[in-house]
């Protein structure tokens, strides 16, 4: 049940995170598996420059609105949520992260 939850729920997160990225250029790429994610931000998103101070910069910002996220690699973000994560906590989490980069972004 915890293994069917956590794909169900990583597919969701897969989506929203495939939404962002579309939404927003600084988002370079995301991948995972299951609910483990990482997202790298870009300063240009044609060669894929890797853009450290806006990841830190999300990372602080998360921080602050009470999402605890890891630096990742050079300009990456990793998203390790409980595998027991209710749905509409996942949800307000991706909320937020979603605020987080469009702050970043303006």
């Amino acid at each position: 049940k915890l293994v069917a939850n956590s794909a169900r729920l990583g597919k969701r997160m897969a989506a929203r995170l495939d939404e962002m990225k579309e939404k927003f250029a600084i988002i370079g790429d995301h991948r995972g598996l299951g609910l483990m994610r990482v997202t790298e931000f870009v300063s240009d998103p044609v060669r894929k420059t890797a853009d450290p101070k806006v990841r830190n910069a999300i990372v602080k910002d998360l921080y602050e609105h009470g999402v605890v996220v890891l630096p990742c690699g050079e300009s990456g973000i990793r998203y390790i949520p409980a595998l027991n994560i209710p749905d509409e906590l996942l949800e307000a989490g991706l909320d937020i992260v979603e605020e987080s980069i469009a702050r970043a972004a303006s």
